[in-house]
């Protein structure tokens, strides 16, 4: 019985004394001699010549021993005896129960080891054994430096292979290792990294015949496309090519499913320019995906055949490889505590290590022997993710600085190369000058051990060109794992050059020139375009500053190189095969776009949503288009903020449901109508190709318009109607629906209604169902149990605060000093540009805070927003207040419970803290269900003569907007009122629109201020006079103090979150 296999090397005796080397030699010892057979000699390079006395053995014509004839027609071979003691080795085990060694069971054996004096290839371990008084000397056969690993660590590194498989490749290759007993079989536990990766549904019958169909290399082509998790160079998809004579497979990964044409053309060339081969016929499923390979095969005659749809049987050998490769990666991952997102970088090494790995089909011999005819070496097979150090060449190391860097192992680019990940520098780097320690277990790889979370060549060439170019000796990457062909560097070790990841930190910021303080008292902090110029790449969260990091990119570059790279390069993926998805454009040559048209740029812009998503939107650059020529007409559908408020006031006063649709790329909907040519988007760039628009695209002048006839077109389908007195506004009996660009709020009696409304907009556009809506427009909404609904924008106060670093600021109880003088002072020296644009933006941030939700703002910044062009020292302190006081205010919203439409009006004279011009500033706000819907604080357009002239100015102004406010709660059917009353408090005005008297101190009065009179004598508006301490409308006109403007708030219908949890 024989109980292992290995390499004997015999010292022979005489006066040759040359060694005798004989490999795949059993171990029996209970044979009790050692026997050499003839045909074994022959075979392993060595000639017998026999004559009467003795017989020689000769290698190359030289005798290396001789031996003599003994009883039993037996030669006896004179041999060294060995006198080391005995020594406990693993070897491979021969079957028990015949010559052939097609299965190997792991015995340990009992050995002696001696030093052997010379050998053939290079110096490596011996081992002896005293058999008979003859030496036996077994050695491994394997290179210096590399022991014997147990089967175990040789499971682990032919990326866990079963049991059965890997000890037929371990023999038929002559590689050494410890084999398992069975005892030791029996008390190993499962692998912890295949359960994880490959444990599956059994199947219901073992039945299986497979049969080859092809009778030469690359004759037939199995391919399929399987769907993988987004990767870190955001590939989605991996399309694999398997050839049915020698089970080899091949794998390439994709982003897109239309790049599985260039996929097939590279594995094309590599399987004609390596082995002449041609592909005569090609199998796979009936994906859309593979209709350009197959018009492209038809053309070279080649037989291009499909399954028949849903009937993957038909394609089982391409199916069976999609799950043999998501496994193999699945179950690498989790040995090798490597995250998802790093599949790209194991996909060719399992398809290297599969290309090793024996198939049944084959008689367990593996596709490379097939294809190469050769047996494949395993020697260098590592554990992958096993921690590596890798020598640092001369080159790159200082005289007394370390001489190898941490790593982890990904792959192999070469037998003598390894593909490594450098832990300190998140490069990848190849070397053969590397030391491994496959036995200690490493720890997770997770974002934030390195500074960056990319390998340097995980980005598309087009996202990320590298600083340095590649070497000219450098080869064209080939499809993964055939040997002989990943040659890309003939150095011993060579480091691949990326980007650095820059980010700046809180030493660069300080290292800038001090930039003082701000208009707000804060010490200003350098800006994004003054790391720029000092060549510091600003990327979202480097700096130490709230503000940094909620800032959004504002380039592609950044937004793919930012710590949220992979969050971004998502939602860029995603926007992109949307806009593909909808057939937007379509590819041409440059060189077709007529020469009267130009090619419009585009750009990427990216956005944070409240809820912590990332959204990607790809606009054109529509300031370019000329008008008459690229656009005719122009209108965006935007509801207005009082259509908004109404809404919602009216559905809580008549008790009906509130619900929000977003349409998923809504401007891509509408066909254009003229010929418009855009650039390729920023990194899906093709060389020589631009692409036509064949619809709307964000950006256009004319996509709002034809996006707003879509929608028009199926609400009139489905029997709404347009409000004529805010077209974005829709309607029919017991439902209502506001849209404002692609949102959707919609209002409606019934669950019911708004499932038809959901139906009828997911005939024509891909919705989003965002359900009862908790945030429209940046105003969040709060529902209590009396029904009563709350509106606010605390979560835009909180990032308008961290905008302008007052987060921590002292707080204010009223937006303006009511003794505050804000007039312009001709001494004071105009403020720079960069001033003027925080000025501005800090205002325009304010303004939406004002128009969503905060009429308690309005006066002061109306009054603040006079000085945008020209901002001085006084103006931007009071700017500063006003931010002190929405800081302190943020809790406060509007609460819509019940109560009729009341208006009120109310006017200053000549201006309080802006007495410039004289000009009297007017306001008004118009109550629903208890809360404000509508209101205005703006300056009058000409100098009134006295205060009833600037009351009665006010009044028109407000009897104007409550005409509209009435037509729209009519004409939507929401709110209907015989009466509607204004309440002013200036009795003189009020007596001048009732009575048509001629007076001389009205007499210069503008006649269009009388048109109040005919509508107040139509009975459906009147005024009624209110004290000036009851006046909702006072703080809208000028600055009031602490008590009066608690007081404003509180007539206004605005409270404070603290108070209504005191209330419920």
């Amino acid at each position: 019985e024989a109980e292992g296999i290995g390499t004997v090397k015999l010292t022979l005796r005489g006066k040759f004394n040359q060694p005798l080397v004989l490999k795949n030699v059993y171990f029996a010892p209970r044979v009790g001699m050692n026997l050499i057979s003839v045909p074994k000699l022959l075979r392993d390079r060595y000639s017998v010549v026999a004559h009467p006395q003795n017989v020689f053995v000769q290698r190359r014509g030289r005798t290396v021993g001789t031996a003599y004839h003994a009883e039993e027609d037996l030669l006896i071979l004179r041999c060294h005896v060995s006198r080391r003691s005995r020594e406990r080795v693993q070897l491979a085990r021969a079957p028990a129960t015949c010559g052939h060694a097609d299965s190997l069971e792991p015995q340990a054996v009992a050995m002696d080891v001696d030093d052997p004096q010379e050998s053939s290839d290079a110096e490596c371990a011996t081992s002896t054994s005293e058999l008979g008084g003859e030496a036996v000397i077994l050695e491994e056969d394997a290179c210096k430096g590399v022991d014997q690993a147990s089967e175990a660590l040789w499971h682990a590194r032919m990326g866990h292979l079963n049991r059965g498989d890997l000890r037929v490749v371990l023999r038929q290759t002559g590689t050494p290792y410890r084999p398992l007993t069975q005892a030791q079989l029996l008390a190993t536990p499962q692998c912890p990294a295949c359960m994880s990766g490959k444990q599956h549904q059994k199947r219901n019958s073992r039945a299986r015949r497979p049969r080859l169909h092809s009778t030469r290399i690359f004759e037939m082509i199995h391919s399929d496309i399987m769907e993988m998790p987004i990767a870190k160079d955001g590939s989605r998809y991996v399309i694999t090519f398997t050839d049915d004579y020698s089970r080899g497979s091949w794998a390439y990964a994709m982003r897109w499913k239309h790049e599985a044409l260039q996929k097939f053309r590279l594995f094309a060339a590599w399987v004609h320019r390596q082995f002449g081969a041609q592909i005569k016929r090609f199998l796979t499923d009936n994906g859309r995906e593979y209709l350009p390979i197959g018009a492209h095969l038809e053309t070279q005659g080649v037989e291009f055949d499909t399954s028949p749809p849903y009937c993957k049987g038909q394609n089982g050998l391409a199916e069976r490889t999609n799950r043999t490769i998501r496994e193999r990666i699945n179950t690498l991952l989790s040995d090798a505590n490597l995250p998802p997102s790093w599949w790209t970088e194991l996909v060719d090494t399992v398809v290297y290590l599969k290309l090793r790995a024996p198939a049944s089909i084959l008689q367990k011999k593996t596709p490379y022997e097939i294809i190469y005819g050769k047996p494949p070496s395993l020697l260098h097979l590592r554990r992958i993710g096993s921690r590596a150090w890798v020598l640092i060449p001369k080159e790159h190391r200082a005289k007394l600085g370390p001489r190898s860097s941490e790593c982890r192992l990904l792959g192999y680019s070469e037998p003598n190369q390894y593909k490594l990940y450098e832990i300190h520098s998140g490069k990848t780097v190849f070397s053969r000058d590397v030391e491994f320690d496959e036995r200690t277990p490493v720890a997770p790889l997770i974002e934030g051990e390195t500074g960056n979370d990319l390998p340097d060549n995980a980005p598309p060439s087009p996202v990320f060109s590298p600083v340095v170019p590649p070497p000219s000796s450098a080869l064209p990457t080939p499809p993964a794992s055939p040997p002989g062909l990943a040659e890309r560097l003939k150095t011993p070790s060579q480091h691949v050059e990326t980007f650095p990841p820059v980010n700046p930190i809180e030493q660069e910021a300080e290292s800038t020139q001090d930039l003082g303080y701000s208009i707000y008292g804060r010490r200003r902090r350098p800006s994004r375009r003054l790391l720029e110029s000092l060549g510091k790449v600003y990327t979202a969260g480097a700096l130490n500053t709230a503000s940094a990091r909620t800032v959004d990119p504002s380039t592609f570059h950044e937004a793919v190189s930012c710590p949220n790279q992979l969050e971004w390069w998502a939602a860029i993926q995603k926007e992109y095969a949307s806009l593909l998805e909808h057939g937007t454009w379509e590819k041409v040559l440059r060189t077709d776009v007529p020469a009267g048209d130009h090619v419009i740029g585009c750009k990427w812009v990216f956005k944070t949503k409240t809820n912590g998503t990332r959204k990607a939107r790809l606009v054109i650059k529509g300031y370019r288009q000329k008008h008459g020529i690229d656009y005719h007409e122009t209108f965006a559908a935007v509801s207005r903020m009082d259509s908004v408020r109404c809404i919602i006031a009216s559905a809580v006063l008549r008790g009906w449901k509130l619900h929000q649709f977003d349409a998923v790329t809504a401007f891509l909907h509408g066909d254009v109508d003229s010929s418009i040519y855009m650039e390729l988007p920023e990194g899906f760039e093709e060389p020589g190709y631009v692409c036509r628009l064949r619809r709307s695209l964000y950006g256009l002048k004319q996509a709002p318009r034809i996006w707003y006839q879509c929608v028009h077109r199926v609400l009139a389908a489905h029997g709404f109607t347009m409000a004529q007195s805010d077209n974005c506004v829709f309607y029919k009996s017991n439902c209502v629906i506001c849209v404002y660009v692609d949102d959707f709020l919609v209002a409606a009696s019934t669950s019911h209604e708004i499932d038809q409304v959901q139906r009828a907009l997911e005939k024509e556009f891909r919705l989003n169902d965002l359900g009862t809506p908790r945030s429209f427009l940046g105003i969040q909404l709060d529902y209590h149990a009396d029904g009563a609904v709350s509106i606010h924008q605390q979560q835009y106060i909180q990032k308008v605060l961290s905008d302008f670093g007052m987060e921590t600021c002292q707080a204010k109880s009223t937006p303006m000093n009511p003794k505050q003088d804000l007039n312009r002072r001709p001494d004071e020296e105009p403020p720079d540009e960069e001033t003027k644009a925080r000025y501005a933006t800090a205002i325009g941030s304010l303004m939406y805070l004002m128009v969503g939700t905060r009429p308690d703002i309005a006066f002061a910044l109306g009054t603040l927003s006079r000085f945008t062009s020209q901002p001085q020292s006084h103006h931007q302190v009071a700017l500063q207040r006003l931010l002190r006081y929405v800081k302190a205010t943020q809790c406060h919203r509007i609460t819509y419970r019940s109560g009729q439409l009341i208006g009120y009006t109310d006017a200053d004279f000549g201006g309080s803290v802006v007495t410039d011009g004289a000009y009297s500033t007017s306001g008004y706000v118009f109550q629903l269900a208890g809360a404000p819907v509508s209101w205005s604080s703006k300056r009058q357009g000409e100098v009134a003569t006295s205060t009833t002239h600037a009351e009665y100015i006010g009044q028109y102004n407000a009897l104007l907007h409550l005409q509209w406010l009435r037509t729209f709660l009519a004409e939507t059917q929401m709110y209907r009122s015989p009466v509607t009353n204004i309440m002013a408090d200036n009795q003189s005005a009020i007596a001048l629109s009732r009575n048509p008297e001629f007076h001389k101190r009205t007499k210069h009065f503008n006649v269009k201020f009388h048109y109040q009179r005919a509508v107040l004598n139509a009975g459906e508006i009147g005024l009624q006079y209110v004290p000036t301490q009851e006046q909702a409308a006072d703080g809208l006109t000028k600055p009031l103090g602490p008590t009066a403007f608690a007081k404003f708030c509180s007539l206004l219908g605005i409270e404070a979150l603290e108070t209504r949890r005191q209330q419920t």
